[in-house]
């Protein structure tokens, strides 16, 4: 077998619009696992938000969360890899987001807090898993120090480009941006990428890169495409995403994971 890991994406790529993973692609990633792949998930959710997919992983395989963030093991929960930001550039990050007029995310010591109780946190909430604390200002260093993996900038599609151009432009130092969602601009420490993540997770399998096949849709999929020895974009990826991709397989509403499974590793 030619690809021994298989790393896929959650939102966007393994669910469909509905957040569900279809028969066809359930099928298809199981019968992968049957024939002796590593199949794991490379997501920007928390570990709580995939607890529910977890059976698509085989055995205890590392699934990376939060961008690369956490690596931890599927079963054991042994962390393999973790970063926070400084906890200057989060306080600094969680202002700049605030006085632009977004919705902050901060994700620290595995809980979820938010700047504001509405239907649109409420909604990240439910996807990830985990129940948002309302907080202030003047509460932003006290969080900060129990260590923020990330934090993320909620607005509209249009706002969030104007966001991330924001963020190029003045970069806070020792931080990273990326467009994860269209109304998701999210920061980590400038070490932190689904790339690294996946390469600490084939390490701990034995797996070479060129033996890994990763699939995405989204900005934040890109590095990890670009890493794997086969970069899969979704069909309904942004078209610099597509551009970047060793192969373009179907949208997500057309089991695109299980047509590039069924190509590249059932065949």
């Amino acid at each position: 077998m030619k690809y021994r890991l298989i790393a896929v994406d959650m939102d966007g790529t393994l669910l469909n619009g509905n957040k569900e993973v279809t028969p066809r692609t359930r099928s298809a990633m199981l019968a992968a696992a049957e024939r002796g792949a590593a199949v794991t998930l490379c997501s920007g959710r928390p570990m709580q938000g995939l607890e529910s997919y977890l059976y698509l992983v085989s055995g205890d395989v590392p699934v990376v969360t939060y961008n690369g963030g956490v690596v931890l093991t599927a079963r054991g929960r042994k962390v393999l890899f973790s970063r926070t930001l400084e906890p200057a550039a989060a306080v600094e990050i969680a202002r700049r987001g605030l006085s632009r007029g977004a919705a902050v995310i901060v994700w620290a010591g595995e809980r979820l807090y938010v700047s504001e109780l509405s239907g649109r946190t409420e909604a990240y909430g439910r996807l990830s898993g985990s129940e948002g604390l309302l907080f202030g200002e003047a509460s932003l260093e006290g969080i900060a120090e129990k260590g923020i993996v990330k934090i993320i900038w909620m607005d509209s599609p249009e706002r969030t480009e104007e966001h991330l151009a924001c963020a190029e432009s003045e970069p806070v130092r020792g931080s990273r941006a990326v467009v994860s969602a269209p109304p998701l601009l999210e920061f980590m420490d400038a070490s932190v990428s689904k790339a690294e993540g996946l390469r600490i997770a084939a390490g701990y399998c034995g797996v070479s890169r060129e033996e890994i096949m990763a699939v995405g849709d989204n900005y934040n999929d890109l590095d990890m495409l670009l890493y794997a020895g086969l970069g899969v974009a979704m069909g309904n990826a942004p078209e610099a995403v597509r551009r970047s991709a060793a192969f373009v397989t179907l949208s997500n509403e057309e089991d695109g994971v299980a047509e590039a499974i069924e190509r590249f590793i059932l065949a």
